[in-house]
């Protein structure tokens, strides 16, 4: 559970504020493998969700007059409802002090204004330790 509010609003007095428990979830998994002593790969997958279902009306409403704002991801239409991802990279030791790696990572978003989200990432890196 985590507790939500629409305290802080623009032009909210705050004796007018509302709090409410909502219903939280999540969690992460991963896996490596050791192709050689020198080589690995690390998977993982996540995902978060937040049911902030119960502040309709008062957070993003659903009036008119709130669609610039749920397009716009104000008001509290930008809030994430639901994040998940997921990654994959090889990982190689070319001596004990460097390594040099690929990640490919993926990530989606669903907001309280109903806007959807994906990135698909390349990274690499060169790391040498001292």
């Amino acid at each position: 559970m985590s507790l939500f509010s629409n305290f802080g609003a623009a032009g909210l007095p705050a004796a007018s504020a509302i709090f409410k428990p909502t219903t939280t979830f999540g969690g992460n998994m991963g896996y490596r493998h050791y192709w050689a002593p020198n080589l690995r790969t690390n998977i993982g997958v996540g995902i978060h969700h937040e049911d902030i279902n119960t502040m309709r009306g008062v957070v993003c409403s659903g009036a008119p007059a709130a669609a610039a704002a749920r397009r716009a991801g104000t008001a509290g239409c930008n809030l994430n409802e639901e994040l998940m991802t997921a990654n994959v990279n090889v990982v190689w030791n070319l001596v004990p002090f460097v390594d040099v790696a690929a990640e490919y990572f993926w990530g989606h978003r669903f907001t309280t204004g109903g806007q959807r989200g994906d990135e698909n990432v390349l990274l690499s890196r060169f790391r040498v330790q001292f």
